[in-house]
């Protein structure tokens, strides 16, 4: 149902309209305003470098000043942050329901001097007329279209939990540690958990980025708490579990007072209270009634911190804020369902949310952004599935979702198992999830996670997030690694996950990855998860390639502009794909918009996936077509074929991005150099390019590590163009260059 209300009679900046047509039902309603008398830009910053050096090496967040004016780099619409203000409010109200609404930012509001904003809302019962408010009378609505939105509501399911009065309960019975106790078992891991505890005199630091530092690792307050609660726990001597017991009253002292940063937000609140219980848990014989009362009703404290966080509105319930904050909610409810009615209410709530996010989640195991996001939404998702699996009749873990979500990690991971190779935000160094996959293993008897488990547990963690990979990771190591199971490495070269329409290549030094489809994957969206978790980036149709240690051909990293010109992709005269040039990725993209895979097969010699970009295309870059295929020549070479065609003449550009540097006599050939590896690319077409290269202008987010990559652009000005581009990889050892031929959609090359 579309509504023009361009013609309707605007009263004190509100608009009554008929909805009679509108059958009860679940609505997304796309509320598109006219923006020529609304001064937009009071919703940008200006980002400015402090060193004034255009060529520094390193960018980071700290090195820049943010500022209300001009000049800068245009940073926005960003409401809310840094001063910036909000946008006015809009309100949407049918019957007695008033919704309001989200702005749904595409980049391309000032060309189109238009602005769209989404509203949910449910209709049970038939309406005649609905009322629009909106605060400032500078907007003007045109058009309202009522889309239909799946129920993305829960419905709470009450339940037991199936514990035991004898603690520990949580994630494991006093039996299991009675024979832990008496075992060597997992000997090694618990050896690197007393060096850890070792490292207990140094003070925690980290970087400006939140990674950590060369050296010795160092213990965060809740690290403290989590190592020194799980070693009274095996060794129940009276030294250590003094040492605990204090941690432990440290750490909830200071998650009690108002300037303990990680209670503020989401995530790390939930976090807190899930390892808070873990210790009351654990160090639970080792309190006295009086202390373990005591303890609980400050627990409760903390759980309602959290729940403010929450609340039964929020329904983003399958992204990393919401389960990272109820995580922790669940295993309180466990704990203490029958001391605080709250809690069960909350219990009886996250299991209908869990049950409605494994309803999302592809049973291919995709996931749509950086392994850094995998990690940290993972460790949620796992503990969820874990706590129902212990406490529920509920068979989580015989979803074929959980086997492949290892599939995914290991073809995104570099040969060196340092790097993960994706898209949408990513931190490139990654790691610390070892004990996901011993998880995954355990439980599923998967003989490839336990493999991948292994050969990501003694990488190094210098430079990952502190998030991904803080010093406890190793307790979850030693509680879920099973030496049993026996091991056995993944051979595939070729993965392709249909979910988010994602190709991996992968040989023994060799990680490709290329992709085009809905933000999210699909199955995310058929559920009703439309947004792009503000994660994703405008980077349809764009490819990476690692070589062993090394990310040569590369993307943006975390930034807070999201242009696609920082991808290996198409732009048209520097613009190019819905959502560019915006902090985070719009709320709402209509799925005849997303771009797609077209073609995906393999032969004997080669493999070739071709993509209908065209779609994700900002409509005032006049796209008429935008194909992009890739041939995966068997071994080392892989080509790249473009056909372009405009409505209007401009200058259409071919981006490329390397950390190593280019040597170059002639734009047709080009070494592309990173360390001891050398890529040779040829530009076939067109044969005289407009070329030129340089350091990639972006703006950092606070965890990017700041390091610059070199873009290099051949463009052509005109309504059509074809691009057709040889990268040449180096070879490994024994292997020779193929002689064969092979065909784009007008060529044969030999």
């Amino acid at each position: 149902m579309i509504v023009d209300t361009s013609h309707i009679t605007i009263i004190e900046n509100q608009i009554e309209f008929d909805v009679s047509c509108l059958e009860p039902g679940y609505y997304a309603a796309i509320i598109t305003f006219s923006l020529d008398d609304y001064p937009l830009q009071r919703h940008y910053c200006y980002m400015r470098i402090k060193n004034k050096d255009p060529d520094k090496e390193y960018r980071r967040f700290h090195d820049l000043i943010f500022s209300m004016h001009p000049p800068g780099k245009a940073v926005g619409p960003w409401p809310g942050w840094r001063n910036i203000p909000d946008m006015p409010l809009i309100e949407l109200c049918i019957n007695d329901q008033c919704v309001e609404a989200t702005y749904n930012f595409w980049g391309d509001e000032f060309e189109i001097h238009k602005i769209r904003t989404i509203a949910y809302l449910e209709t049970s019962n038939r309406a005649n007329k609905a009322f629009l408010r909106w605060g400032d009378s500078r907007l003007k609505p045109l058009q309202i279209q009522f889309i239909p939105s799946p129920d993305k509501s829960v419905r709470p399911s009450p339940f037991v939990p199936n514990s035991e009065s004898e603690h520990p309960k949580l994630l494991f019975d006093k039996e299991t540690v009675i024979n832990w106790q008496h075992t060597n078992k997992n000997e090694n891991i618990r050896n690197k958990i007393g060096t850890l505890l070792n490292n207990w005199h140094l003070d925690f630091k980290a970087s400006a980025q939140s990674k950590i530092l060369a050296g010795e690792e160092r213990l965060s307050l809740q690290d403290r708490a989590v190592l020194s609660a799980f070693d009274a726990l095996l060794c129940e001597e009276k030294k250590s579990i003094e040492r605990a017991r204090g941690a432990m009253s440290h750490f909830i002292k200071r998650a009690l007072s108002t300037d303990f940063e990680p209670m503020n937000i989401d995530t790390q609140a939930g976090d807190c209270l899930f390892l808070l219980c873990l210790c009351y848990d654990w160090l639970y014989t080792f309190f006295t009634q009086t202390q373990r009362e005591r303890y609980r009703e400050k627990l409760f404290l903390v759980a309602k911190r959290v729940w403010q966080h929450l609340g039964y509105e929020r329904m983003d319930y399958a992204q990393a804020h919401f389960l990272g904050c109820s995580h922790g909610l669940l295993a309180f409810g466990i704990l203490f369902y029958n001391y605080y009615d709250i809690a069960f209410e909350w219990l009886a709530y996250l299991r209908a949310v869990f049950n409605r996010v494994m309803d999302m989640l592809p049973e291919d195991g995709f996931y749509p952004h950086g392994i850094n996001l995998w990690i940290y939404e993972h460790q949620f998702l796992l503990r969820y599935a874990e706590l129902l699996h212990i406490h529920s009749e509920d068979h989580y873990w015989s979803q074929p979702y959980w086997q492949n979500a290892s599939l995914f990690r290991h073809a995104a991971t570099s040969a060196d198992a340092k790097h993960g190779v994706t898209f949408g935000d990513p931190q490139y160094r990654t790691g610390g999830d070892a004990w996901m996959h011993y998880l995954i293993a355990a439980r599923t008897g998967n003989p490839h996670a336990q493999a991948l488990a292994e050969k990501l547990s003694d990488q190094p963690v210098t430079g990952i997030d502190l998030r991904n990979a803080p010093p406890r990771r190793r307790v979850w190591e030693y509680i879920y690694c099973c030496d049993h199971i026996k091991a056995s490495a993944l051979p595939g070269r070729f993965y392709y996950f249909a979910d988010g329409q994602q190709l991996f290549w992968k040989s023994r030094d060799l990680v490709a990855t290329v992709r085009a489809g809905a933000p999210l994957g699909t199955s995310r969206y058929r559920n009703g998860e439309w947004s792009g978790y503000g994660h994703s980036d405008p980077a349809q149709g764009s490819f990476l390639i690692a070589i062993g240690d090394k990310l040569v051909i590369n993307g943006a990293g975390p930034v807070y502009r999201r242009d696609t010109l920082l991808h290996n992709t198409i732009t048209i005269g520097g613009r190019g794909q819905i959502g560019d040039s915006l902090p985070w990725a719009p709320e709402y993209i209509p799925n005849n918009r997303f771009a797609e895979v077209t073609e995906s097969y393999q032969t004997k010699y080669y493999d070739k996936i071709a993509m209908n970009l065209k779609p994700a295309y900002l409509d005032f870059l006049g796209v008429k077509r935008l194909v992009r295929s890739l041939y995966y020549i068997r071994q080392r070479q892989i080509v790249i074929h473009d056909s372009i065609e405009l409505k209007r003449r401009d200058e259409i550009q071919w981006n490329l991005h390397t950390f190593g540097k280019i040597e170059t006599d002639n734009p047709s050939h080009l070494k592309i150099k990173d360390g001891n590896i050398t890529l040779h690319l040829y530009c076939l077409l067109p044969q005289k390019p407009t070329f030129k290269s340089g350091r990639s202008d972006f703006v950092p987010a606070y965890p990017h590590n700041g390091e610059r990559d070199t873009y290099m652009q051949f463009s052509h000005i005109g309504h059509r163009c074809e691009f057709l581009f040889v990268l040449d990889l180096p070879l490994v050892d024994g292997e020779q260059k193929p002689q064969l031929d092979y065909k784009t959609e007008h060529y044969t090359l030999v």
